[in-house]
Order: C-alpha cells, then sequence, then structure tokens
C-alpha cells in the first residue's frame, strides 16, 4: 500500500476527529514535512480536509471521494483480505470484472468507478453514469450454480441491494421484474448480471454482479430525455464507500447461505407489479394481462386477457397506466 494510500486510510478511520501530523508520521513512518506535502496533493485531488494548527488534519463528513481504504473500512471482517479496485472512470465496471474473471479473479473481487463512459444495462441500454452521481459497481461471483439457475443469481442481487438501501433511506423503494428498483415512480437502480460457463462441465465459470444506483442526484443532473423516468436514491448516514461496502457485504452473505423459498418470498414482497395490469412481450408480440405471482424458479406469473396463464421467464414489462 502506498505512503497516500495509508494515510487516507487513517483519516477515514478517523473521520471527523483530528489526526496529528506527528501521529500520522509516527504511525506510517515519515517526517512530518512528508505528510504535509501528501495531505496538499490530497486536497488538490478533491479530498476534503481541513488543517489546524495544534490539532492535526481532519476528513470531513462532507467528503465523498471513492477509495480502496474507505470501502475496506465498512467491510465485514471477513472480507477484509478481498480485493478492491476503484477507478476514477472506466466504459463499464461489468466489463472491467469480466476480464478479471477470465484472468481468474478471486469470488468477491469487487470494482468499482465513480463514472461509467459507456455503462451497460439490459438489452444493450446505456445508464445514467456520471461522475460523482452514482455507484457503479461490478462484483466477481464464483458460485456453485448450473447454467440453469443463473436467473436466480438476478434475484439473490436484487435482495441484497434492496436489504441494503432500505436500511439507509426512508425512501418507498419497490422492484419492477425482473431487476429494476424503483422509488416513487422513477428507476434508481439497475442490475446486470453476466455469466461466463464452462463449456466442458456446462456449468457457470463465473458471474459478474453489476450495480447500478443513482445516489444524492438531483433532477438537474439528469438529462433532459430520462427526468422524467430516473430519480435518485438519498441516504443521509452513508456516503458512497460506506454503501458499497455494505452491498458488497450483504451480497457476499446472501450468495453463500440462502433459503431459496424464502429468498422468492422477500423478492416478491419488493415487487410493484403484482395484482397489477401490465404490458409484456412474448415471442416479439405485445401483451397485457394482471401479474398474479413470482415462482419458485422467479418466473413472472401473468393471467392474460383470454384468461391464459403464462410464466415469463426473462424480457421486459411496463405497467399499464389506469386511462381517465
Amino acid at each position: 500500500m502506498s505512503t497516500k494510500n495509508k494515510i487516507i486510510g487513517l483519516l477515514e478511520q478517523n473521520r471527523s476527529s483530528y489526526v496529528s501530523g506527528q501521529e500520522l508520521a509516527d504511525q506510517i513512518g515519515i517526517s512530518r514535512a512528508a505528510i504535509w506535502k501528501i495531505i496538499n496533493q490530497l486536497k488538490q485531488e478533491g479530498y476534503e480536509i481541513d488543517s489546524s494548527n495544534g490539532k492535526g488534519y481532519l476528513l470531513k463528513d462532507s467528503n465523498d471521494i471513492l477509495s480502496e481504504e474507505a470501502i475496506r473500512l465498512h467491510l465485514d471482517s471477513s472480507l477484509q483480505k478481498n480485493k478492491i479496485i476503484v477507478k476514477n472512470s472506466l466504459e463499464s465496471t461489468n466489463t472491467f470484472a469480466k476480464i478479471l474473471g477470465m484472468e481468474s479473479a478471486e469470488h468477491g473481487t469487487v470494482v468499482v468507478a465513480n463514472e461509467q463512459t459507456k455503462g451497460r444495462g439490459r438489452f444493450g441500454r446505456t445508464f445514467f453514469s456520471e461522475a460523482g452521481k452514482g455507484i457503479y459497481l461490478s462484483v466477481i461471483l464464483r458460485p456453485q450454480i448450473g447454467i440453469d439457475e443463473i436467473s436466480f443469481s438476478t434475484i439473490l442481487t436484487v435482495v441484497a441491494v434492496m436489504r441494503t438501501l432500505r436500511r439507509f433511506t426512508t425512501q418507498n423503494l419497490e422492484v419492477k421484474w425482473v431487476n429494476d428498483i424503483f422509488s416513487d415512480g422513477k428507476k434508481v437502480c439497475g442490475i446486470l448480471t453476466e455469466l461466463m460457463s464452462d463449456v466442458e462441465t456446462q456449468g457457470v465459470d463465473f458471474l459478474v454482479a453489476g450495480i447500478g444506483i443513482n445516489f444524492n442526484a438531483k433532477d438537474e443532473d439528469f438529462a433532459k430525455e430520462i427526468r422524467n423516468i430516473a430519480g435518485s436514491v438519498f441516504c443521509a448516514d452513508a456516503d458512497r464507500n460506506r454503501l458499497i461496502a455494505e452491498i458488497v457485504s450483504e451480497l457476499l452473505r446472501v450468495f453463500d447461505h440462502y433459503d431459496k423459498s424464502s429468498i422468492i418470498e422477500e423478492y416478491k414482497s419488493y415487487q410493484l407489479a403484482l395484482g397489477k395490469r401490465i404490458i409484456y412481450t412474448k415471442n416479439g408480440e405485445d401483451f397485457e394481462g394482471i401479474a398474479q405471482d413470482i415462482t419458485q424458479d422467479g418466473a413472472l406469473v401473468v393471467v392474460n386477457d383470454e384468461g391464459k396463464v403464462q410464466e415469463l421467464h426473462s424480457g421486459e414489462i411496463s405497467i399499464k397506466m389506469k386511462s381517465n
């Protein structure tokens, strides 16, 4: 770990409290002059640090710069050795993570970016990924599941994210099947789970769980064409570093130990479409029906206008708005 990263770690551990230059120097093993120089470099990089004669240095609560040290500080103790990669900018955290996975990156490897220049959603869509306005996160997973169980990994990811967000916000969060999280009718989070399969064993080599959350973003932060459909999560008691750590910890707990039936019941409890009229696409054709249930495999059960029961295992739905 570099000297600069060690200083960031110590400041994060003592956030909202002053740490003397001498204490930093003693713990790291360099001079106070070197500490002063690195602190100034951090300020130039955007870190909000208060310097006070006689007190030392304080990392302000308002500081929201992503760092490995700050994320690791809030991770479960069992995950302290996990690889965490933080980049200022990436085309896509999922794309970067897939490359790492093919290079044998371990289960639980985390990739985070401050912005994505080509953020990806389902069906090849782009995902709003403005610098500093969201959480753009991918986790490499190597679960012991078959290819036929891959759709359930998306449900596990959704549940982990929902559990975490609900601990830190009072917003009413709901899930639109399969994997979008909404608040007050606007999408605040998208999840993209991708797999790399083993051709010989017909099993899953690894998964990448990609999570994009609009975080503390104002309406004017969104492009005009998406302001009416894109919303944001607001958390008073967590910055991005802590929320990332909490999501990763919950995600790995869920994947390592879960009961499928209870996960499905929890997933169902988050659904905003159940009991409502929806529009859905099947075999390239649009239909309407009432969303009734979620099966144990995560399929959406719909009763169409002809009274026929259908199970949707993939695809996309929209909720039919009531006409006046």
